[in-house]
């Protein structure tokens, strides 16, 4: 009998300490469930942002090109390849001066980007040339863009072609010329 009583108490014990181990089981896997659902619906988060940001960085008329502290080019819009005639694929991985040349005074790119390691943003309007040959006015906005840390890790630059407007802005002023010219020989 003795032994039936033990041997009952040790089976109670034992079911007692099954269902123990079962019931944390079941409580951490809900824990790990809840924690992979939060980190799902995170990923999804950013997955959908990322997506968003995709889509307004491909409708921006303004070339925005990025690079490394090498100037190798990294990114390249839609607009840039509309601005300069240069598709994307066919410049991502070269180095930004072969593909954007800028006309007029030597030594002016060192000099942007000096300004531009210094003080970290560089705005201002410079001659380039497009893949054919043709003369771009570029007004650019250009940032460092530094890691998590601090350190420079690229550089950003929205670009905004000008000819148009300059050429505009040229036929006005010719035409006021000649208008005072006109007034001036009258009177």
């Amino acid at each position: 009998l003795l032994v039936l009583v033990v041997s009952s108490l040790v089976g109670r014990v034992q079911y007692s300490y099954v269902l123990r181990q079962r019931r944390e089981l079941e409580q951490a896997v809900a824990a790990r469930t809840a924690e992979l659902r939060r980190e799902v619906e995170a990923r999804t988060r950013a997955e959908e942002q990322t997506a968003y940001q995709a889509l307004l960085f491909g409708h921006i008329s303004d070339a925005v090109i990025a690079t490394d502290l090498m100037l190798t080019i990294r990114s390249w819009n839609h607009a840039a390849e509309e601005i300069y005639g240069w598709q994307a694929d066919e410049v991502i991985g070269r180095p930004l001066p072969e593909v954007t040349q800028m006309v007029g005074a030597p030594g002016q790119r060192g000099y942007l980007l000096g300004h531009l390691l210094k003080t970290g943003t560089w705005k201002g309007e410079v001659s380039q040339l497009s893949r054919d040959g043709r003369p771009l006015v570029i007004h650019a906005a250009v940032a460092l863009v530094r890691d998590a840390v601090g350190q420079p890790a690229g550089i950003v630059a929205v670009n905004r072609d000008m000819t148009e407007q300059r050429r505009a802005q040229q036929a006005l002023e010719s035409e006021r010329a000649l208008l005072a010219q006109r007034v001036a020989e009258r009177t």
